[in-house]
């Protein structure tokens, strides 16, 4: 996700008559020196945008995410007309060097795993997106993204993804791989045209492409982790303390080695489906189905017993139990596509294709099933007063000016008295 930036010193590498040797080559050949020093000059320039709230976000990215979604569809365009159609991969995918059409069964399920892996290139988006949808001025306002933009643009970007490397295909059919990477694809583009405009062409599609990266990077990874650290552990963490730890990690991580091949890149995006599908299962059947949508909002916040969300000890066995149990029937078929990508391991690999399926629903009706032999009390209990004033104006009290920020500070049986007291 990082590596953007990548191809261009490479550029300056090879205008400058200086090529890369075996001995410059970096963890075990999957990445150069260049490669090394634009992810460092990466996360060197995500530090500063780390130290923002996520409440600013807003208008640098939406111009971010235009400029890349420009650049997305003039590419596709060009593609098109430079291969004269949609090229090798669509007209006659068996004439495009090492690539072997599926047929019968096997394309069926090869279908299957691209749905599902699909799915798990937005899970992480679907799993996190309480983070943002927290900043809504009102719950309806998160329908329109979750609902259609964000399965719209996982199918558009897919569907541009296989178009643009089938004419990749067929522009350069020298090249030893298929461009599937957007930055592979444009280092070709400067490479094979070589002209000038191709260059200026190339120039400013990689910088749409970083920034881009920047709203990936900052907003999905940094802030989402940074929440989720400050929540588990406020005493050592804020929001940006946790993005920058977050920066840290991504050196032991080590993505040059997962996403130095399609095959890798499949893996980690398979491994989110088997993670989070079963995560995603319970919270459904939690939510929807034995919640029915209500929540005491007094409760989240109460670090007691007290509370109807205290459970066992400030534990949901329930949820880690059901959570174990979806996911281990998964994990064979991981191994198999992480040790031996092309081998097959029968039922276990199968189930890997519908991972995320197979996760969800078995996670979600075990902890179903759980709740039933052991219910969980108060599963409907609501506040009996809006005490935060989330479905209105909070009450006004004349000649008190502060009453919102005094109030959020007020105790429950405190609230009640200054309501009722309004009220009256």
């Amino acid at each position: 996700m990082m590596l953007t930036l990548s191809r261009q010193f490479e550029c300056f590498s090879h205008l400058s008559g200086h090529q890369q040797t075996p001995d410059q080559e970096l963890a075990g050949g999957a990445m150069h020196t260049y490669d090394f020093v634009s992810f460092v000059v990466y996360i060197l320039l995500c530090v500063p945008l780390a130290w923002f709230s996520p409440e600013n976000y807003r208008k640098p990215f939406l111009i971010a995410s235009t400029t890349v979604a420009a650049t997305v569809f003039v590419l596709l365009i060009w593609s098109i007309v430079q291969a004269g159609g949609g090229g090798a991969m669509i007209s006659d995918i068996s004439g495009v060097s090492g690539v072997e059409p599926a047929k019968g069964g096997a394309l069926g399920w090869a279908f299957v795993a691209a749905v599902t892996a699909n799915i798990g290139g937005i899970a992480t988006h679907m799993w996190s997106q309480s983070d943002y949808t927290r900043y809504a001025r009102k719950p309806g306002d998160q329908i329109l993204a979750q609902l259609v933009m964000v399965p719209l643009g996982t199918i558009i970007v897919a569907c541009i993804g296989i178009i643009c490397t089938s004419c990749a295909a067929s522009l350069y059919p020298d090249e030893d791989k298929l461009l599937w990477q957007p930055y592979a694809f444009l280092d070709a583009i400067r490479e094979h045209e070589g002209s000038r405009g191709a260059r200026a062409g190339v120039a400013f599609a990689s910088i749409a492409f970083m920034f881009s990266q920047f709203g990936m990077v900052v907003a999905s990874n940094l802030v989402v982790a940074g929440i989720d650290l400050a929540a588990l552990l406020p005493r050592w963490f804020t929001i940006r303390r946790g993005g920058y730890a977050t920066l840290l990690f991504a050196f032991i991580m080590q993505p040059w080695s997962l996403l130095n091949s399609a095959t890798n890149f499949l893996t980690v995006v398979g491994s989110f489906n088997v993670f989070l599908g079963p995560l995603m299962g319970i919270m459904f059947a939690d939510y929807f189905l034995l919640r029915k949508r209500t929540i005491k909002l007094t409760d989240l916040y109460g670090n007691s017993s007290k509370s109807i969300y205290w459970y066992s000890k400030g534990w949901n066995w329930r949820a880690p139990l059901a959570w174990i149990l979806g996911v281990w029937f998964l994990l064979p078929g991981l191994a198999q596509r992480a040790v031996a990508p092309g081998g097959f391991w029968g039922g276990w690999t199968r189930l890997y294709q519908i991972a995320w399926f197979a996760g969800c629903l078995v996670s979600g009706l075990i902890y179903l099933g759980l709740d039933y032999i052991w219910p969980i009390s108060d599963k409907l209990a609501v506040d009996d007063l809006d005490y935060f004033g989330t479905f209105g104006d909070p009450p006004a009290i004349l000649g008190v000016e502060d009453f919102p920020s005094r109030s959020m500070s007020l105790q429950g049986d405190e609230k009640r008295h200054v309501v009722e007291k309004v009220s009256v």
